[in-house]
């Protein structure tokens, strides 16, 4: 059978999507080095999915589940370099994230018998 479904929610970005930081070994001390440096890291952004997909019984209670989705959400990227401080110039761009789904879900949903 059939189906389509919409959403929408909030992203929140534990981690920043524009810093750039390597680890180097000075003799055998480990050192990071920031390239790019992000002071404002955390980013709370609203989201939308969009889906549509394909369900089959597979038996009493189970069904098969065949889904595409897409996934929007915006993220802050660096569109240039960096500046003797480490901060580059940044922009929001809107990101499409499609999955494939395939999944088996058990209905826990029980009707009760028709009668006549």
């Amino acid at each position: 059978m059939p189906y389509a479904r919409a959403g929408a929610g909030i992203v929140n970005f534990s981690t920043s999507t524009v810093r750039v930081a390597c680890t180097l070994l000075q003799g055998t001390t480990p050192v990071q080095r920031v390239i790019i440096d992000d002071n404002d890291a955390r980013r709370t952004t609203p989201t939308v999915v969009a889906a549509a997909g394909l369900t089959a019984a597979v038996g009493t209670g189970y069904q098969l589940r065949l889904e595409v989705r897409d996934f929007v959400a915006s993220e802050t990227v660096a569109t240039g370099p960096a500046d003797d401080t480490g901060v580059a110039p940044t922009d929001v761009r809107i990101r499409h994230h499609v999955a494939l789904t395939l999944g088996f879900d058990v209905v826990l949903e029980r009707k009760p018998p028709r009668r006549y």
